[in-house]
């Protein structure tokens, strides 16, 4: 397989001392009047005490990063602290933010020379000053949000850092910044070639799916990448590949075969680890569903799984059955399309686009052109009867993303084929089988009215402000970044509005491939967006190829 170097930066974090544990040990914790444990905070950090220092000469965007800073420290802390130039009197406690008159900056800088290149930042902590600093804006900003993530998870009081005083520098390379204001810095850390074709291919690998194994009984295994997508032309089997070094490089496996029906072409793949057993299942069983056709006739979408990390499958059962008319986009077709799975409450839900409930006559009274429907099985032999997600008449709402926020909400999306303007929708539930059915939904749009053409896909991380980032992204969009036919979306406020970058996965208008069309995106415990996407293997031409990128949420 063709594999491509890594462009955005590599991460190192260098730690030249120990950085000591959040709470004191059970030795060190005494009774407090009530009787409980009382932690000992000898020589942690109080951060009510300080204030942030910048430079009396900071430019205008640094003495607003300053103030991101700040932010930071109060959306994680809940503890607001000033901010002060260095012309002001000093003080014990001081966080030093970017170059400023104080002695510690220049040192931590000069520190930072000695140990790594200039695409890097330094936290550094001497006596109670606490330094950040860097080579560049971008990276003291990163440095910044690196500090809060990483030294205020596990405090052992509210307003104490998990760090004693003394020295210690963390270095980290910076990764490409994509993004960065108050609530959010988002990097690339790594953009990999899963897939390339050869250029004479017509090859366009749609429907995209990557997914990182987090449950595996044998925890040596956890953090293997898996991805699939659509066989060229439809015409399977389905490509199944792997990496075991976070993404950097890519292996194929054995391809996946339709192992119930022996139907043929395949279709819209779907991967999922199973984060709990599943009747004989047990937890970690990766599953795959898919979409295929008997002799061009009969479309149904099926699970099959996996205990060997993706090299053999095992054909398990039908989660629904389609008709013979399988002519997409009109209210003669009945198919069943696009397989989504999740698991809630014990259950493993597929969500999918379904032309059967066309209605009675020629008119169609009392149907559906098209629905999002879902089943639900507790042994994936067995499946529930379908009931409806969206379900609005004449209008076809279909590929269907879901993802779960820190508000305790679902939000589903959805395209709505035929509709002009951008057509993808979102809508939310408080649980899967909470959708209302009549419900449109809210057109998912940034404020200057970029939308999606089709084929959403989602992710929600808990990085990234106080509401996490919901990301978004789709097959083309109205008022792009120019010369790209799809930009990445983010929410900061759990889908209630939306901002947009430039798409890491470049996405130039190629008018003889489908590129962006059902992406693919996974967030793993840490917070990091894995995401697959299908942009075109050489200027012009009409194949696609299948890329991988690594975001970082701080």
């Amino acid at each position: 397989m063709k594999k491509r170097s890594v462009i955005a930066f590599v991460l190192s974090l260098v730690t030249l001392l120990s950085l000591f544990g959040a709470c004191a040990s059970g030795d060190d914790k005494k009774k407090d009047d009530d009787g409980k444990d009382k932690v000992d905070l000898t020589g942690y950090v109080d951060i009510s005490e300080y204030k942030i220092v910048r430079s009396y000469s900071a430019s205008v965007e640094m003495m607003k990063k300053a103030g991101y800073l700040k932010s930071y420290i109060k959306n994680a802390m809940g503890v607001e602290i000033p901010v002060c130039d260095d012309q002001e009197k000093e003080t014990e406690h001081e966080i030093l933010f970017g170059n400023t008159n104080r002695k510690e900056s220049a040192a931590a800088l000069e520190k930072l020379s000695q140990k790594t290149s200039k695409e890097a930042f330094v936290i550094d902590v001497v006596g109670s000053k606490i330094v950040i600093n860097g080579f560049s804006e971008d990276d003291i900003v990163l440095g910044a949000k690196m500090f809060v993530n990483t030294y205020t998870k596990d405090r052992p009081s509210d307003k104490h850092l998990s760090i004693k005083k003394g020295d210690f520098t963390v270095m980290k390379k910076t990764e490409e910044v994509l993004y960065s204001d108050a609530n959010a810095v988002i990097t690339l850390e790594r953009l990999t070639d899963v897939f390339v074709p050869d250029i004479s291919s017509i090859d366009d690998p749609k429907y995209g799916k990557v997914i990182k194994l987090e449950h595996q009984a044998d925890a040596k295994n956890n953090g293997i990448l898996l991805a699939s997508r659509e066989p060229e032309r439809g015409l399977g089997p389905w490509p199944i590949y792997r990496s075991r070094d976070d993404g950097k490089t890519w292996e194929q496996l054995p391809t996946l075969r339709d192992k119930i029906n022996g139907g043929t072409p395949g279709y819209q793949p779907f991967l999922y680890e199973l984060p709990e057993d599943v009747g004989k299942y047990k937890k970690g069983t990766v599953l795959f569903a898919g979409c295929t056709r008997i002799e061009l006739s009969s479309i149904m979408l099926f699970v099959q799984a996996s205990t060997d990390l993706g090299e053999s499958w095992e054909g398990i059962s039908n989660i629904t059955v389609g008709g013979s008319h399988a002519k997409a986009g009109t209210w003669d077709s009945d198919g069943v399309w696009e397989p989504f799975l999740v698991m809630e409450n014990g259950k493993l839900y597929c969500f999918y686009s379904d032309e059967l409930q066309n209605g009675e006559g020629p008119d169609h009274i009392g149907g559906h052109n098209q629905t999002i429907s879902y089943k639900s099985t507790t042994d994936l032999v067995n499946w529930s009867e379908r009931k409806n997600a969206v379900a609005l008449g004449k209008l076809r709402p279909g590929m269907a993303a879901l993802a779960k926020m820190g508000n305790g909400k679902w939000v589903l999306a959805y395209e709505m084929a035929g509709e002009s303007g951008p057509p993808v929708y979102i809508k939310f539930s408080d649980s899967l089988e909470g959708f209302d059915p009549s419900e449109k939904g809210l057109k998912l749009q940034a404020a200057g009215g970029q939308g999606f053409v089709s084929s959403p896909a989602l992710a929600w991380t808990p990085n990234g402000g106080p509401c996490g980032v919901l990301f978004a992204a789709g097959h083309a969009n109205y008022g792009g970044s120019k010369g790209d036919k799809c930009d990445l979306f983010m929410s900061f406020d759990y889908g209630k509005t939306f901002v947009t970058i430039k798409n890491p996965i470049p996405m130039p208008v190629n008018p003889k491939l489908w590129s962006g069309y059902s992406p693919g995106m996974y967030v793993d415990k840490n917070g990091d967006l894995y995401y697959v996407n299908n942009p075109e293997c050489m200027k012009g031409l009409a194949c696609g190829k299948l890329s991988f990128a690594k975001i970082k949420i701080y």
